[in-house]
């Protein structure tokens, strides 16, 4: 699937999601409504995305359309596929303080929990599990 992911270009029909950009389809089981993406508004971009991928996400950055309503982001993906994006606040402010908790990979020692903040403040509840949760 490619980087457009706007859901306007997003179309779900038999079991499958399929971009109307690329034409790519992916299996998608539908058991009831997610969460697809978290929006995080910050005067802080490359403090963010740098705390961020310390916590081993991978950001590219991109835009969705042309005009001033569609600005340039970074956006990562989470296993199991919910993305999370980082705006430039323009003037809006950083988005307020909000909790978020991340499961990080198993490092083969022992499970761990540690509270720490972004680059704005916001919590992140960074867990990581023990040696008997390796899948």
């Amino acid at each position: 699937m490619c980087n457009v992911r706007m859901t306007a270009l997003l179309t779900l029909t038999d079991g499958a999601v399929t971009c109307r950009h690329c034409a790519a389809a992916r299996p998608f089981p539908f058991v009831g409504p997610h969460l697809a993406y978290l929006v995080v508004s910050t005067n802080r971009i490359e403090e963010c995305r740098a705390f961020y991928e310390s916590l081993g996400l991978v950001f590219q950055w991109e835009r969705h359309g042309d005009g001033p309503e569609f600005p340039e982001h970074y956006a990562a993906r989470f296993r199991g596929g919910i993305v999370l994006e980082l705006y430039p606040a323009r003037g809006r402010g950083p988005s307020g303080p909000r909790r978020l908790g991340v499961v990080l990979p198993p490092t083969g020692g022992p499970a761990g929990y540690e509270v720490m903040r972004d680059p704005d403040g916001r919590t992140v509840e960074a867990i990581t599990p023990g040696p008997d949760r390796m899948e």
